[in-house]
């Protein structure tokens, strides 16, 4: 982070300065970590409150310390707003407001994470490029990836996410990139949002947070956006492999469980994926465009692609006891559910092909149904269905006499373990919450 003065960042946020016009180098809002120098930002959660240490953030160091009551006996400079996080959105909006870098922001329903991993790869061979950190996407997480930028910056990819209606567009705000994109609309965080068209009428907000010159990349493969596309002022790039009248149209010539490869619309050049699936596949295709909108040439997108690596759990191929075994625990929801157990059925193994399922949270009222709806496409890519979890009947409703439901992780590694064979295909899938990747470290312990 470039230097700031107390008194810009009160400024900025509409804060009272008390004590100095000193200045700060970074933001911290834990003050186990903070650094002398920085900002420290006094956050009140459910079960915490951050003024309780704000003094010893202080001791440790920190020159400001942003706050919404003032704290007695110590020496650094406060700023006093009303809200802690609030302001913190302001002061990280004005100061991205000074720095040189181009920037995109993206949300979705799924492939957010892997879409802001692959266009930071492809922005990596043609630019310095900073990126959201694990998932630091929401209204405290946006602000700290921002601060940690400086004007040697010159490309910012910003993951933005949402699991409630008005959340999108203070983070566009923030943001206010000169790309948007929206990598899918999809059944995901059903509880607040109802149906996909809620979903959409929230994501959609991020348009409202771009410059006034600035490009919106959308997927042309989804109905709803598509939907959209004479309701949209921005110029806009639409990405896919289905919709012959996208922009950055894919031509797949490979689709494998450790790769794909492919050409995009408008050019010869070969680009190759690390990873497969058609859901990834369509991730990159948003990375061209953006590439592409960015003045970069397709070669070093290529370049960049080919960098890629996901990151977490996601799609995450391993070869255990003679068996491709996929990964797949960071998150789920119907969509994702869908594209990780078609990219099971299309792979090429020589025994049989198992799918483990745990369940999708937040799907609110229609939950059951979607389980079901989910368990029926698993009983047709799949040999074996092994499910587990409060909507485990929900999916073997769906499956069938292909689906085994299990009361527990262990019960369901051991049965895995008397079922796998040399040359088998096994996805392990399910929201992070379930931690469907436990069944594959008791699967080892059956194994050892």
């Amino acid at each position: 982070m470039n230097e700031m003065k107390a008194s810009y960042a009160a400024e900025l946020c509409g804060g009272k300065l008390i004590g100095n016009d000193v200045t700060f180098s970074g933001v911290s809002r834990d003050n186990r970590e903070v650094k002398g120098g920085e900002m420290f930002v006094a956050i009140r959660g459910e079960n915490f409150d951050g003024h309780t240490f704000a003094a010893d953030a202080a001791e440790k160091g920190a020159s400001v310390l942003l706050v919404s009551e003032e704290v007695t006996g110590v020496s650094a400079s406060q700023v006093l707003v009303e809200d802690t996080v609030a302001a913190l959105g302001e002061i990280a909006k004005g100061y991205l407001g000074t720095l040189p870098a181009k920037r995109v922001c993206v949300t979705g329903s799924v492939g957010k994470t892997t879409t802001k991993e692959m266009c930071a790869a492809v922005l990596s061979a043609g630019f310095v490029t900073h990126k959201t950190q694990g998932n630091f996407n929401n209204n405290i997480g946006l602000p700290l990836t921002i601060f940690g930028m400086d004007n040697t910056i010159e490309a910012a990819v910003l993951e933005i996410g949402t699991n409630h209606f008005g959340e999108i567009l203070p983070l566009a705000k923030i943001g206010n990139p000169d790309a948007a994109i929206i990598t899918a609309i999809g059944e995901s965080h059903l509880e607040a949002f109802g149906t996909k068209e809620g979903v959409l009428r929230e994501k959609i907000e991020i348009l409202k947070g771009l410059k006034e010159k600035g490009t919106a990349i959308l997927n042309g493969d989804d109905p709803l956006l598509w939907g959209m596309r004479d309701k949209i002022s921005h110029k806009t790039v639409w990405f896919g492999t289905e919709n012959k009248e996208c922009d950055v149209l894919i031509n797949i010539i490979e689709n494998g469980a450790y790769q794909a490869r492919f050409t995009a619309r408008g050019s010869d050049v070969e680009f190759v994926l690390p990873c497969g699936g058609i859901h990834n596949i369509r991730d990159a295709a948003s990375a061209i465009a953006l590439g592409r909108e960015f003045g970069m040439k397709d070669e070093d997108i290529a370049r960049g692609l080919a960098s890629f690596r996901n990151t977490g759990m996601r799609q995450d191929v391993l070869e255990l006891y003679g068996c491709t075994i996929i990964r797949d625990c960071y998150n789920a929801n119907p969509d994702s559910m869908r594209a990780s157990i078609s990219l099971l059925r299309d792979m090429k193994c020589e025994g049989k092909k198992l799918c483990i399922m745990g369940d999708m949270l937040e799907l609110g009222e229609n939950a059951s149904e979607l389980h079901k709806k989910v368990g029926a496409f698993a009983a047709e890519c799949a040999d074996v269905v092994m499910v587990i979890g409060n909507f485990a009947e929900s999916y073997r409703n769906g499956a069938g006499d292909a689906a085994i439901v299990f009361e527990d992780k262990l019960s369901l590694a051991k049965a895995l373990s008397e079922k796998i064979e040399e040359g088998d295909a096994v996805l392990v899938k399910g929201s992070y919450g379930t931690k469907m990747w436990e069944v594959l470290e008791l699967l080892e312990k059956e194994r050892e």
